[in-house]
């Protein structure tokens, strides 16, 4: 999954939790006469005019011309639509149709049909982002950072995102089929998955016995702000020691999630994020209704799973220094998408910022690297070993004071 969002703004969950999946700002529309219209506004950037005369020569063609009559004009403005979305090569700029669309507000309340885990582009090529924590992906043995060469013997390197995440989901109790190369390897595996109805609780919380609570964020979803702040209200009346918090396979979600999570670690006031837009405008997003665990001793856990939301959490704290991070670089999503609704119910996510750390730091595309670097390898994960939370338990005692 790939979002991150604010009403209306989303730091996508770049990935999907593979479903990947208000008004489009422009838009097509087929006349009763078979003309098309087009209402585009002219750019306020840009003093060009738009010329649509090429795309209403194409349309009256076909229409007069191709063999295979009548054309299915619904689906004809959806294909305009995507050719338009593919040719800005944004892997985070998304039209949905209105199945799609639904899909796509299932998976950002936390409830949807899958193999759970979220996928997105890296250096043009489909990678696993992270599997959800006791899904049919992470079952079958899916890590973060997998290739995923083909999808039911299609080979990916043909798809688009959002193609791929639509062949990936699926009714559960049907099965997919995933040809996987992992990094170190050089034979593919395949991965027979079979998908299953997945509910994802983005916040869990463990109380050791020596005073350590351990939080885990699965992602930050609609509930997740209101339930973050009562884990932190419960942790000072637990007279909670230190906090390790768990961002590993995190691939983001609401903005606003992701500030109000940071902003409980902060003074009130203090800078989380800064937005970015295309003509240099910059937003700085402050902590408020925060505070409750300013002081405490924290350390961060993340992972190349760790995206968007997720690393404005970590680039807040890593930045403001109250908190150490501990695992390895995180992904690297840094721009911002805003959810428009179209008619018909369909819908785009569109991006329309970068997001900046609090020091200016842009992370997308490089990630966030950790104070301290602990790999967690595959024999690792195997033989159900943790270095990287055993060593953050090491460095929060060290912090705790005694």
């Amino acid at each position: 999954m790939d979002f991150m969002l604010r009403t209306p703004r989303i730091i996508t969950f770049l990935l999907v939790l593979v479903l990947v999946l208000s008004s489009f700002v422009v838009g097509y529309a087929v006349g009763t006469k078979g003309s098309w219209t087009a209402p585009f506004q002219e750019p306020k950037t840009s003093s060009a005019s738009v010329d649509f005369t090429l795309l209403n020569d194409v349309w009256g063609i076909l229409q007069k011309q191709y063999v295979s009559q009548p054309i299915n004009t619904t689906t004809a403005v959806y294909g305009a639509v995507r050719g338009l979305i593919d040719s800005l090569k944004d892997p985070y700029t998304v039209f949905f149709t209105p199945e799609e669309s639904k899909s796509f507000q299932e998976e950002i309340e936390g409830t949807f049909d899958g193999i759970g885990a979220e996928i997105g582009m890296k250096n043009e090529q489909l990678v696993v982002i992270a599997p959800l924590p006791k899904s049919p992906a992470e079952r079958a043995g899916l890590l973060a950072g997998d290739q995923i060469l083909s999808i039911d013997a299609v080979q990916s390197k043909t798809l688009s995102l959002d193609e791929a995440v639509n062949r990936i989901r699926g009714a559960k109790g049907t099965t997919v089929v995933l040809q996987i190369l992992r990094t170190g390897e050089t034979e593919p595996k395949e991965f027979s998955i079979t998908r299953e109805s997945i509910t994802v609780q983005s916040v869990t919380t463990e109380y050791r016995d020596d005073g350590i609570a351990y939080l885990t964020l699965s992602y930050f979803g609609p509930n997740t702000a209101r339930d973050f702040q009562s884990a932190a209200n419960e942790m000072t009346m637990k007279d909670v020691k230190g906090i390790i918090l768990d961002l590993r396979n995190n691939p983001g979600g609401y903005l606003d999630a992701a500030v109000s999570v940071a902003s409980q670690f902060v003074e009130n006031q203090t800078t989380i994020v800064i937005e970015e837009e295309a003509d240099g405008t910059k937003t700085t997003l402050r902590s408020e209704n925060g505070n409750v665990l300013s002081g405490m001793p924290t350390v961060v856990l993340v992972d190349q799973g760790s995206a968007s939301g997720s690393e404005i959490v970590a680039g807040a704290l890593q930045d403001l220094g109250v908190a150490t991070l501990i695992g390895v670089t995180t992904f690297g999503k840094g721009s911002v998408q805003q959810l428009e609704d179209l008619d018909g119910g369909a819908s785009l996510k569109v991006t329309v910022a970068k997001w900046l750390t609090p020091k200016g730091r842009s992370i997308h595309e490089q990630g966030i690297a950790p104070d301290v670097v602990v790999e967690r390898t595959e024999e690792d994960y195997s033989n159900d070993r943790d270095p990287q939370f055993d060593r953050a338990l090491e460095i929060l005692k060290e912090k705790i004071p005694q």
